[in-house]
Formats: structure tokens, sequence, C-alpha cells
């Protein structure tokens, strides 16, 4: 990536063993400053090491006069957690990868998704799930199924991505109509589509 304070995605090791994805639109807050890259947290070995990254991430946003985690990492976090008690492993990832306050800041020269592609044809998960609107309209114009009016019915829509068919989820931005409870039953749906 040309830009270091990008973030490429979080995950806990290496993102081969992660068999589910979650997709955003864009950082909101990657934790990364001048001299702090992504790779300051990768191992070709072990993969990322998410409790490295997520104290530089609390520290950096301390240091910023700011709440250790935004809500979304709050809630992303405790997600991991439950599906980790599960054995599973998430990989969490942004259709856009520049850090923005808001999404409206993007520039149209930031809203590149090709990172985004790369990465999920690299991974190749059995489940992707889709949060917020802008995520599941963009992948609706890339693959051509209606996955909008499926948002929050706890069933995937099957779709054929990169020869291989994915199970694709679609709910509410997981900052915004999301609660601990609500994802902690999202655990259980994505343990059972993963049976």
């Amino acid at each position: 990536m040309p830009d270091k304070s990008m973030r490429l995605f979080v995950c806990n090791g290496s993102p081969f063993d992660c068999r589910v994805v979650l997709v955003g639109i864009n950082p909101a807050f990657t934790g990364f400053k001048k001299t702090v890259s992504f790779w300051n947290f990768w191992n070709d070995e072990s993969g990322f090491d998410i409790q490295k990254w997520l104290s530089s991430f609390k520290k950096q946003r301390l240091t910023n006069g700011k709440p250790e985690l935004t809500k979304s990492r709050n809630l992303i976090e405790y997600f991991r957690e439950k599906l980790e008690e599960k054995s599973i492993l998430l990989m969490d990832t942004n259709i856009y990868m520049k850090e923005t306050p808001r999404y409206s800041q993007l520039k149209n020269s930031e809203k590149d998704t090709e990172s985004f592609w790369y990465l999920i044809k690299t991974i190749n998960p059995q489940i992707i799930i889709l949060h917020g609107k802008i995520p599941i309209e963009h992948f609706e114009e890339k693959t051509g199924e209606k996955i909008l009016r499926r948002r929050n019915k706890d069933a995937p829509v099957n779709i054929n991505i990169f020869g291989k068919q994915t199970k694709v989820f679609a709910y509410h931005h997981i900052s915004y109509q999301m609660s601990k409870d609500r994802l902690s039953k999202i655990s259980n749906v994505i343990a059972k589509n993963l049976s």
C-alpha cells in the first residue's frame, strides 16, 4: 500500500485461518501514525499480532484524548471473542482502506476496492458478513445479487465469488443498530452455517 496509514485487515494470527470475514466501509481510526504502519504488527510466520495492534490503537486514541476504542471496534472485538469461543477466526476489513472519521470525507480517488477484492480472492473465506449499506450495495453492484433486501434476516445469500460458493450475510452497520446480545446471536448463526 502506498499510504502507511492504511489498514488492510485485522485478525488474530494468519488471515488464511479465518473462515469468516467481516466487511465494513472504511476505517474511522487505524491507530497508525507516520512512524507506525500495518507491517509493524505483521510477522510472516505468525501473521497479524492483534494484541500488539490493539494496545497501540488504544494508546494512540488515549493520546488523542479519545476513548480507548471506537464503538465499532469495541463491538467487533466482542464479536471476534464470541466466534473464537466457537473456534472460528475472524478477519475484519473494509471495502475502502483509507482512514477517515466519516465515509463522506473519502475522496473519489480513495474509493478504490482493488485491495479489498484481492484480499477476498486470496483469503477465500467461507462466509462474508457485510455490515452497512455501502458494502452491501458494493457487493450487489459487483455480483449482481440482491443482498440488501436480505439484511438482518440471519440467512445467507449464496454467491459465486471467484469461482467458489460463498455465504454472504448482510446486517446494519455494527456501530449503529447492533448490540452485544445481537452479535452473540449472530455468532451462533455463523457457527451453524460453518458446521
